[in-house]
């Protein structure tokens, strides 16, 4: 087969081509022309549709001095978008910043892997085939005094664990 011809034009809607071949068949030489119009769907994928609505599955809400806060703030963003988690919104508010991701269990992966200690809130924000849909918010604080609160109620909450598999007859664990 030997092509003799071949061009296309993008249109608005569609693509146009036309080819023009050449083909020996049983030592005869048969040509052809075929024109093809090929017609374009122009559609956006789902992220970024999300992306450009809005949508956002989880609130970070960074508090804390001015100093910690950008320090912080800007390191996790840096985080969020290596890891493919896109920000939709980095707000600042009065005591700090409210960062809006659109992907809650990338967020919740960098947060625990970094080591932050935080209070969580989920909120029911609708529901998509009969599933309760939650936004989830994030809360972490910075200053040292709650930092130090929160890693001795962690380890209380641990050794509290590790107590209650000893549990045995002369053993009880009272809340």
């Amino acid at each position: 087969m030997k092509i003799i011809d071949f061009n296309y034009v993008f249109l608005k809607k569609s693509i146009e081509a036309n080819l023009e071949a050449e083909l020996s068949v049983h030592g005869k030489k048969v040509g052809r022309k075929i024109h093809a119009s090929i017609p374009l769907n122009k559609t956006t994928c789902v992220s970024c549709s999300r992306l450009a609505g809005g949508y956002h599955e989880i609130i970070i809400q960074v508090r804390g001095s001015e100093k910690d806060v950008s320090k912080n703030a800007n390191h996790m963003l840096k985080l969020f978008e290596e890891q493919g988690n896109h920000v939709v919104a980095v707000n600042p508010q009065t005591t700090g910043v409210d960062i809006l991701l659109m992907d809650k269990r990338r967020a919740m992966h960098v947060l625990n892997r970094q080591g932050y200690h935080f209070d969580v809130n989920n909120k029911l924000v609708g529901r998509r085939d009969g599933v309760n849909l939650y936004r989830k918010t994030v809360l972490i604080r910075l200053d040292e005094e709650f930092q130090e609160k929160k890693k001795l109620v962690a380890l209380q909450r641990h050794h509290l664990k590790e107590l209650k598999k000893i549990r045995g007859k002369d053993f009880r664990v009272i809340n």
